[in-house]
């Protein structure tokens, strides 16, 4: 019996958020910022999950 694959749901534009590009320039800010703190033990965790 074969299966036919599952089509990806689709998301609709207007449910996304809406951010400008110097607010998401500021999230990207962040992270690099984050990710230059994280210890190596994080490093280590989350290479481990991925």
């Amino acid at each position: 019996m074969p299966t036919q694959p599952a089509q990806a749901p689709t998301v609709p534009a207007h449910v996304l958020p809406h951010r400008t590009p110097a607010q998401l320039l500021a999230v990207a800010r962040r992270g690099l910022v984050e990710a230059a703190q994280t210890r190596p033990d994080g490093l280590r965790y989350a290479a481990a999950h991925l």
